[in-house]
């Protein structure tokens, strides 16, 4: 019997991570917690998969991934809303309960571009990796498959963390 390579196993991995996610979520994690660990789990599933980390990776699939996933879990409403008759849009990033006769969805004709499988008002998917630009910050040193994984740097570590003391400290 052979081990089934990275590439296999790719699916596999984003489907487990994301129900995790979608546990915490449920559990009542907040939705910037939640969009960056999908992220994570994108990040480091194409990672294990052998595929480079290039910018346009980083920078515009995953986001656009996360999003759809985002949309598909009912993390963000699709399309957004924005105020009747003041054309201020809700951004739709920040959970809460809207009044449906304060707010109105955006109409069809002004969802310009699309930004994963759906179509969005024009500014929205950069404002969205905007907000998740910690995520891409974080995994851009990884780019190149010689320096030390992100996720993996951690696994060997005891349970506790060890702070380096100050020289004379006693116990």
């Amino acid at each position: 019997m052979t081990d089934p390579s990275a590439a296999e196993l790719f699916p596999k991995r984003v489907r487990v991570g994301l129900r995790q996610v979608q546990s915490k979520k449920r559990a009542g994690a907040r939705l910037l917690d939640c969009l960056s660990d999908a992220y994570d789990v994108y990040a480091d599933a194409f990672y294990e998969a052998g595929e480079q980390l290039t910018d346009g990776l980083l920078t515009e699939r995953i986001p656009a991934l996360v999003h759809d996933v985002a949309v598909k879990f009912k993390w963000l409403p699709h399309p957004s809303f924005r105020h009747r008759g003041r054309g201020a849009v809700v951004a739709g990033f920040l959970p809460g309960i809207y009044n449906p006769a304060r707010y109105e969805p955006i109409p069809e004709v002004e969802l310009t571009e699309i930004f994963g499988g759906y179509k969005v008002r024009n500014g929205y998917a950069a404002a969205f990796i905007q907000i998740i630009e910690g995520r891409v910050l974080h995994w851009r040193p990884w780019q190149s498959r010689e320096r030390w994984h992100p996720i993996l740097r951690n696994r060997n570590l005891p349970a506790t963390r060890h702070r380096r003391r100050p020289q004379g400290w006693q116990q």
